[in-house]
């Protein structure tokens, strides 16, 4: 399994600062990995929510935060913030 490394190293100086809330980096995280899959892939790309109230399913928490579809298959993917290497 690929293990995807995004570096949101300004954001994190940015909420060490006060300049931004822990809400907002995490909107930043998944814009960030969101805009990978779109032009790394080439893949369609939803956040969780958008993706569940387009088909009607519930938008609650299940731990996915988008959902990549890529050659016609669908992925679930989570975002981590993690000071460490995994």
């Amino acid at each position: 399994m690929k293990v995807l490394r995004l570096n949101l190293g300004f954001a994190k100086t940015r909420l060490s600062e006060g300049k931004i809330t822990f809400m907002e980096e995490w909107k930043l995280l998944e814009a960030t990995a969101k805009r990978y899959f779109i032009e790394e892939y080439k893949a369609k790309v939803w956040l969780w929510k958008e993706y569940a109230r387009e088909k009607g399913i519930s938008e609650q928490d299940t731990g996915i935060d988008l959902v990549v579809e890529l050659e016609g298959k669908l992925y679930g993917v989570q975002c981590k913030k993690s000071q460490t290497s995994v």
